[in-house]
C-alpha cells in the first residue's frame, strides 16, 4: 500500500507533472469543487466521534466536542473560520481563525486568544474538506503510480512545495483518486505542525472520506475517517468526523472577518507562520 514517505525523487518528468495535473483537475471537476470559486461561505455541523483508547488522550483540538454537536463556518480557499459549540460543557463558545490571527467571540466582541490546538483544528479542518482543490496550486504535482485499497486500485497523485524531499515547512500529500467516480477517496498526509509533539515515526496520518452530493453541485464530505500512519481498514482510526447540516452562502464573508485591517492571505501563509 502507498505511502507519502515513498522515495519520489524519480518522479521529475514533464509527463509526470502533467498526468498529476490532469488527474487532480478531472477530480475537483468531479467533485464539483470547482463550485467553489464561485461561493462566498459554507457552514456545517460536526460531530466528532473519537475511538477508544484515542479518546483518553489529549488529542481533541476541539474541546468539548466529543460525540456534542460543533458548527464550523467557513471561507472557501482562505483559512479564515469559526465554530461554535452548540451542546455540552462548551456550549456557546465562539473560536475563529482570520489572517492567523486567532480570536474568542463573547457578546459580539472579539478578543485575541492564545489556543494552539483550536487554531490548530480550524486551519486543518478546512482544508481537509478543500484539499484536492487548493493543491492544485501547489508548486509540485505528480502522477505517483497505482495503489489498492479494499479491492479498488486507486490512481495516485503526489502534490507539496518547494521539493519533493520531505522538509518541515510544508506537508506532502498522496491523493488516492478512484478509476471511476474519479473522486479523491481518501489521502495520505504528513503532520508538520500540531498542537502537541509527535514522535518522528508518527509524523503521517490519512483521510478517508465518504462524500455526498450538495445542492450546489459540491459533493463535500459527510464523514472523515481519521487514521493514523499509511491507509488501513476503516475499523483501525482514531475518531471520524461527521458532517451535517451543510448550508452554501447562508452567512455573509464579515461574520468571518470581525477584525479590521488584516491582510487577506487567501491559500497562503505568512512567512512568520511557515
Amino acid at each position: 500500500m502507498a505511502s507519502v514517505t515513498t522515495d519520489y525523487m524519480a518522479l521529475s518528468t514533464l509527463s509526470d507533472e502533467q498526468k498529476g495535473r490532469e488527474l487532480l483537475a478531472e477530480a475537483v471537476k468531479a467533485m464539483g469543487y470547482d463550485k467553489l470559486e464561485t461561493i462566498e461561505s459554507y457552514q456545517a455541523d460536526m460531530e466528532f466521534d473519537w475511538r477508544f483508547p484515542w479518546t483518553l488522550m489529549p488529542m481533541n483540538a476541539v474541546p468539548g466536542s466529543k460525540n456534542k454537536l460543533t458548527r464550523f463556518h467557513f471561507l472557501p480557499n482562505s483559512f479564515d473560520g469559526q465554530y461554535e459549540n452548540l451542546e455540552g460543557r462548551k456550549k456557546g463558545d465562539i473560536y475563529g481563525l482570520q489572517s492567523w490571527e486567532f480570536y474568542k467571540m463573547e457578546d459580539g466582541r472579539h478578543t485575541a486568544s492564545k489556543s494552539e490546538k483550536r487554531a490548530w483544528a480550524l486551519a486543518t479542518y478546512h482544508y481537509l474538506i478543500e484539499g484536492p482543490f487548493r493543491l492544485q496550486h501547489a508548486d509540485i504535482v505528480q502522477y505517483a503510480g497505482k495503489a489498492e485499497y479494499e479491492g479498488v486500485t486507486y490512481e495516485l497523485v503526489f502534490a507539496t512545495w518547494d521539493t519533493t524531499d520531505p522538509h518541515k515547512g510544508h506537508d506532502q500529500w498522496l491523493l488516492y483518486i478512484h478509476p471511476e467516480t474519479k473522486m479523491v477517496d481518501l489521502v495520505n498526509a504528513t503532520i508538520r505542525e500540531y498542537f502537541l509533539p509527535m514522535p518522528k515515526n508518527m509524523a503521517e496520518g490519512t483521510v478517508l472520506y465518504k462524500r455526498k452530493k450538495h445542492e450546489s453541485g459540491i459533493y463535500f464530505p459527510e464523514e472523515m475517517v481519521i487514521q493514523l500512519m499509511s491507509p488501513k481498514k476503516e475499523k483501525k482510526h482514531v475518531y471520524k468526523i461527521l458532517m451535517g447540516n451543510l448550508q452554501v452562502d447562508s452567512f455573509s464573508e464579515d461574520k468571518l472577518r470581525p477584525i479590521p485591517g488584516l491582510k487577506e492571505y487567501g491559500d497562503a501563509k505568512p512567512e512568520t507562520k511557515r
